[in-house]
């Protein structure tokens, strides 16, 4: 997975289209929080579909590329939580999460976030800088 986030990296470095860094930097997010969290649904333990922001993007441009913004589901409890708004898939996330990881959150929730293309550069590296970390 990290040779897939590396080539999409290189790809976003090269690119002067906005529309597709943008798209590139969704997809190694994706692929990222599987690395980070596991390929198991969080909820219900099936195999994960979905990486699923918990501060939902519309609400927080600076938490969307964020690795601590998100957790894998399966793709019945990511809708049970979008379409159904099932409470119990919200607790169990929250509770997966821990207090600490949602202060974070909520913390950085309204933070400034430049929408730049060198920005958007400069995001995928340091996602892929995290992960080769690890």
């Amino acid at each position: 997975m990290l040779t897939q986030l590396t080539k999409l990296n290189n790809r976003i470095q090269k690119s002067s289209d906005k529309k597709k860094i943008i798209k590139d930097l969704e997809k190694m997010w994706h692929i990222a929080v599987f690395m980070r969290e596991g390929n198991r649904c969080i909820v219900c333990g099936k195999p994960a579909t979905d990486a699923h922001h918990i501060i939902r993007r519309s609400q927080s441009l600076a938490l969307k590329y964020d690795l601590k913004n998100g957790v894998p589901l399966c793709r019945a409890c990511h809708f049970g939580l979008h379409k159904r708004d099932d409470i119990r898939i919200y607790k169990a996330i929250l509770e997966y999460i821990g207090d600490e990881r949602f202060l974070y959150l909520m913390h950085h929730k309204r933070d400034i976030f430049k929408n730049s293309k060198s920005h958007l550069k400069e995001v995928a590296n340091q996602l892929l800088k995290k992960l080769e970390a690890r």
